[in-house]
């Protein structure tokens, strides 16, 4: 099961990375525009008003745009180290167990001790399955932000 979330959260920094470079091209491509604007307004004697204008309109797309993927990248690199927190947590919830069980193996009065690292391994393996659900559930809503950006620079 944790191999599962681990895969379904890798799964979804794959494809918010995937995102995030079709948005640095759409940058680059927007950029493009904005050059040819630039040049059609130096060499349309008729339009300089209508091409500004559009250029403009295009420069703060990209601002926008812009602003928008360094907060994504920003919050995709802080689920990125949540993830790794909890598998370090995790990690170390299971070397606890294992030494719990080997103590309780060799020594009958540590009963008592055992159980309450068993019960501490559940709690840990139960805040993980809580924070890796988090962390699928704000990778998921990033795509659809994402896909929602995408589908306004359209």
């Amino acid at each position: 099961q944790e191999s599962d979330q681990r895969d379904f959260l890798m799964d979804n920094s794959d494809q918010l990375t995937a995102i995030i470079n079709t948005k640095n091209q759409v940058i680059h491509d927007l950029q493009a525009q904005l050059q040819a604007l630039q040049g059609a307004s130096s060499t349309d004697g008729g339009g300089p008003a209508v091409s500004a204008q559009a250029l403009a309109q295009a420069l703060e797309n990209v601002v926008t745009t812009t602003a928008e993927l360094d907060r994504l990248r920003g919050h995709a690199r802080k689920l990125e180290d949540e993830l790794k927190s909890s598998e370090a947590k995790l990690e170390a919830a299971k070397t606890a167990r294992n030494e719990a069980l080997a103590k309780a193996s060799t020594a009958k009065a540590a009963s008592g001790e055992l159980e309450a690292q068993k019960r501490q391994l559940q709690l840990y393996e139960q805040e993980n399955a809580r924070q890796a659900a988090e962390l699928a559930s704000i990778a998921t809503n990033n795509a659809m932000e994402v896909g929602r950006l995408q589908a306004s620079l359209a």
